[in-house]
Protein backbone atom coordinates (compact mmCIF):
# COMPACT_ATOMS: atom_id res chain seq x y z
CA UNK A 1 0.00 0.00 0.00
CA UNK A 2 2.72 2.43 0.44
CA UNK A 3 4.00 2.09 -3.09
CA UNK A 4 0.82 3.43 -4.24
CA UNK A 5 0.51 5.89 -1.78
CA UNK A 6 4.49 6.98 -3.13
CA UNK A 7 2.95 7.36 -6.66
CA UNK A 8 0.30 9.43 -5.56
CA UNK A 9 2.80 11.51 -2.97
CA UNK A 10 5.74 11.76 -5.19
CA UNK A 11 5.37 10.53 -8.55
CA UNK A 12 2.49 12.36 -10.15
CA UNK A 13 3.09 15.69 -8.71
CA UNK A 14 6.88 15.57 -10.09
CA UNK A 15 5.79 14.17 -13.22
CA UNK A 16 3.30 17.73 -13.13
CA UNK A 17 5.38 19.72 -11.94
CA UNK A 18 8.65 19.05 -14.24
CA UNK A 19 7.28 17.49 -17.61
CA UNK A 20 9.82 15.83 -19.97
CA UNK A 21 9.98 17.74 -23.28
CA UNK A 22 11.99 15.32 -24.86
CA UNK A 23 9.18 12.62 -24.70
CA UNK A 24 5.73 13.97 -24.84
CA UNK A 25 2.77 12.87 -25.61
CA UNK A 26 1.66 16.52 -27.22
CA UNK A 27 4.36 17.66 -29.62
CA UNK A 28 3.12 20.94 -29.88
CA UNK A 29 3.21 21.53 -26.04
CA UNK A 30 6.84 19.96 -26.17
CA UNK A 31 8.28 22.31 -28.74
CA UNK A 32 7.13 25.26 -27.51
CA UNK A 33 8.00 24.11 -23.60
CA UNK A 34 11.52 24.12 -25.29
CA UNK A 35 11.90 26.94 -27.32
CA UNK A 36 9.80 29.59 -25.27
CA UNK A 37 9.56 28.59 -21.44
CA UNK A 38 7.54 31.85 -20.79
CA UNK A 39 4.97 31.58 -23.73
CA UNK A 40 4.32 28.09 -22.82
CA UNK A 41 3.85 28.79 -18.93
CA UNK A 42 1.17 31.54 -20.38
CA UNK A 43 -0.79 28.64 -22.32
CA UNK A 44 -0.72 26.33 -19.81
CA UNK A 45 -1.85 28.58 -17.21
CA UNK A 46 -4.28 30.57 -19.24
CA UNK A 47 -5.90 27.45 -21.22
CA UNK A 48 -9.89 26.09 -20.27
CA UNK A 49 -11.74 23.37 -21.96
CA UNK A 50 -14.95 23.63 -22.19
CA UNK A 51 -17.14 20.73 -23.28
CA UNK A 52 -20.36 21.63 -24.62
CA UNK A 53 -23.83 20.16 -24.45
CA UNK A 54 -23.49 18.76 -28.06
CA UNK A 55 -20.82 16.95 -27.06
CA UNK A 56 -17.61 19.19 -28.85
CA UNK A 57 -15.29 20.65 -26.24
CA UNK A 58 -13.55 23.91 -27.41
CA UNK A 59 -10.76 25.71 -26.00
CA UNK A 60 -11.67 29.10 -24.44
CA UNK A 61 -8.49 31.83 -24.09
CA UNK A 62 -8.86 35.91 -23.13
CA UNK A 63 -8.13 36.24 -27.00
CA UNK A 64 -9.75 33.21 -28.87
CA UNK A 65 -12.22 30.28 -28.91
CA UNK A 66 -11.72 27.39 -30.96
CA UNK A 67 -14.48 24.74 -31.57
CA UNK A 68 -12.72 21.36 -32.19
CA UNK A 69 -15.27 18.24 -33.25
Amino acid sequence: MSDLANVFEVLLPQLLLYPNPSDALNGEAAALMMRYQAAYEQRVKGGTIVLSDDGRYFSKSKDAVEFQD
